[in-house]
């Protein structure tokens, strides 16, 4: 979808993107630390009038879907991980799957 295809996204979107935006990482570490909490992710369908929230997010939908050359996900964890941390993340996630 391009910038012009995506609906501007609702009050309630607005507030969750702000509120992960808001933790000050960038979207890599992010990925790297919380993807694995998330089941779904839709925020990055929409645009948000703050330019860089909508550039956040959609960065880290590429990452998610690893899109536009973005790292993985696996990737990102080696970076921005710590053994232990990466061994919780990936635990966590064999308990989602």
């Amino acid at each position: 979808m391009n910038e012009v295809e995506r609906p501007l996204a609702s009050p309630t979107s607005v507030s969750m993107a702000q509120e992960i935006f808001a933790e000050g990482l960038s979207p890599e570490e992010y990925a790297a630390r919380n993807a694995h909490y998330w089941l779904c992710f839709s925020q990055d369908d929409y645009r948000y009038e703050d330019l860089a929230l909508d550039a956040w997010i959609a960065r880290l939908g590429d990452i998610f879907f690893h899109r536009n050359g973005a790292p993985t996900v696996k990737e990102l964890r080696e970076k921005y991980l710590t053994p232990e941390e990466r061994a919780r993340a990936e635990q966590r996630e064999k308990q989602e799957f």
